[in-house]
């Protein structure tokens, strides 16, 4: 149970970030989404950790689970970390008050949260790996939370945060994407225009 309110409380830290980044500036909170990270990493370890069968048989289904993880997982860090400029986007500087534009290539031509997409795959992929009560609500807390939070950047952070947010949001799909952008993606990672 604590690793499942040390998550929760990964999205409290989440939401105090972003509206610390609109409103507060409050130069003490600007690690809050970098903690939140590091607690939701050691919330799922744990997860996996106490779910944890020692008596499990190594298995091609394991196997091929564990590889789908990492893929999850991998995408999941490259969407927040590494396709988008991190400077810019983690490290808030008092004189940093202009709206920059948003990211619309590669991974944010996918959809406009793709790494939601990236944690349910992990959680679901974790879920069948690990069929534990303990992963279970875990899982599905934290994906149902960072639907919300998702929510919330959408209709009231971004849109004050970003000046071409409208003309993003009416340009690509919110969670689900679709056949064009799929193709805007795959076109922007190998070097094509921003929509």
């Amino acid at each position: 149970m604590a690793f499942i309110i040390l998550g929760a409380c990964a999205f409290v830290l989440y939401f105090l970030y972003d509206i610390n980044s609109v409103t507060m500036r409050k130069r003490f909170l600007f690690p809050a989404f970098g903690i939140g990270c590091m607690l939701l990493a050691i919330s799922t370890a744990g997860l996996v950790k106490i779910s944890w069968d020692q008596e499990r048989i190594l298995s091609a289904g394991g196997i091929f689970l564990a590889v789908l993880g990492m893929v999850f997982g991998g995408l999941l860090i490259y969407t927040l970390f590494f396709a988008l400029p991190f400077k810019k986007t983690y490290i808030k500087k008092e004189k940093d008050r202009a709206k920059p534009r948003i990211c619309s290539k590669g991974m944010y031509a996918l959809c406009r949260h793709p790494a939601v997409l990236w944690l349910i795959g992990l959680f679901i992929v974790l879920g069948a790996e690990f069929p534990t009560a303990e992963m279970m609500v875990g899982g599905t807390l934290f994906c149902v939370l960072d639907i919300l939070y998702v929510i919330f950047q959408d209709l009231w952070t971004f849109p004050r945060e970003f000046e071409n947010y409208d003309e993003y949001r009416r340009k690509v799909p919110f969670l689900i994407p679709n056949g064009k952008s799929i193709k805007k993606c795959t076109d922007t990672l190998r070097g094509g225009n921003e929509i």
